[in-house]
């Protein structure tokens, strides 16, 4: 969405699902009516190239919900990327705000999320200004992993999970100063 001077304004216009998250609700979109849909085809731990998906991506937002149910509450480390600004919630606390129009780079956010035990709710927006445009996401959680008796960190998670010494325990790494220490 472009303001009257044709600057992209849609990362920072707040649009119904960041005020309320209602998954049954439609709204005005840019060319028309707009709903939630169900997408299967949307994996974690998979870059997603949302032109696949939408017709007219340039100066777009889109908006991704993802319930999430944890057995017991507990944090978990969150791996997202997105083509072009991004805006990540968790049961509608704010958690990240980038403006910073970027290309998709694995673990380029690292957000630490406490689940509360229970449901769960992850929305994500992404706003495209031209090009591009997808993301990609894993959700990363040490009580699941700790059931694989992990012996070593998986290449792909060089530098986001550390091994730092030969016992049963590892470290995800998020933002500098943050991170969470667990054992197999």
């Amino acid at each position: 969405n472009r303001d009257a001077k044709g600057r992209d304004i849609g990362h920072r216009t707040a649009y119904p699902p960041e005020k309320k998250l209602d998954l049954k609700a439609e709204y005005d979109g840019r060319d028309g009516k707009v709903k939630w849909a169900i997408q299967s085809s949307l994996r974690d731990n998979v870059t997603h190239d949302l032109r696949k998906l939408i017709k007219k991506t340039d100066h777009c937002v889109v908006y991704l919900a993802k319930k999430v149910d944890a057995e017991t509450a507990r944090r978990v480390l969150l791996l997202f990327s997105g083509d072009d600004t991004v805006k990540i919630w968790c049961n509608g606390k704010r958690l990240l705000d980038d403006a910073k129009v970027s290309s998709i780079v694995k673990s380029q956010h690292r957000l630490f999320i406490d689940l509360a035990k229970g449901k769960n709710e992850l929305l994500v927006k992404i706003s495209n200004r031209g090009g591009n445009f997808g993301f990609h996401c894993q959700l990363l959680d040490p009580l699941r992993l700790r059931g694989y008796g992990l012996l070593q960190v998986p290449s792909a998670l060089n530098g986001v999970i550390s091994k730092p010494n030969e016992q049963a325990r590892y470290v995800f790494h998020a933002r500098r100063g943050q991170q969470l220490d667990f054992q197999v």
